[in-house]
């Protein structure tokens, strides 16, 4: 590709930004801006070593500053929302609980209690890479 044509994926990429919001299409944009600023001085002229730099570029920035960005515009601190998550119903299969489609080795909230596969459980919390569980009561609906 030319160096035009990666800036201009580049520059659409971040004009697409404006109306995703979603804080990784910059990422990738400027991957592309920067590999056209680089084919302008050295000519890379594979494709795919083209189109994989850019990626990877964008790759890395999103890893290192898209939490950092995100706090900027927002003025929120971006948490990891599932490992934040105010708990819910998880169900006890195989010795483990599934809770939002992940498999959870699970400790009791106060004291422990009979598991069977199929039972349902309040996950309370997440203490390391645990669920927190207390037993459902009868009378707690199941979400949808």
């Amino acid at each position: 590709m030319s160096a035009l044509l990666l800036l201009a994926i580049g520059i659409g990429l971040l004009i697409a930004e404006i109306f995703t919001l979603s804080f990784a299409l910059i990422w990738v944009g400027i991957g592309f801006i920067a590999v056209a600023l680089v084919h302008w001085v050295y000519p890379i002229h594979d494709v795919y070593v083209q189109i994989a730099l850019a990626s990877g570029i964008g790759l890395i920035l999103m890893l290192l500053l898209r939490k950092k960005l995100q706090l900027f515009f927002t003025g929120k601190e971006v948490k990891d929302e599932f490992l934040q998550a105010d708990g819910g119903i998880g169900v006890v299969y195989h010795g483990s609980i599934k809770f939002k489609g992940t498999m959870w080795q699970y400790e009791f909230a106060n004291q422990a209690f009979e598991l069977n596969d199929g039972d349902q459980v309040h996950v309370l919390h997440f203490s390391g890479n645990k669920a927190v569980i207390a037993p459902k009561q009868k009378s707690d609906r199941h979400p949808n």
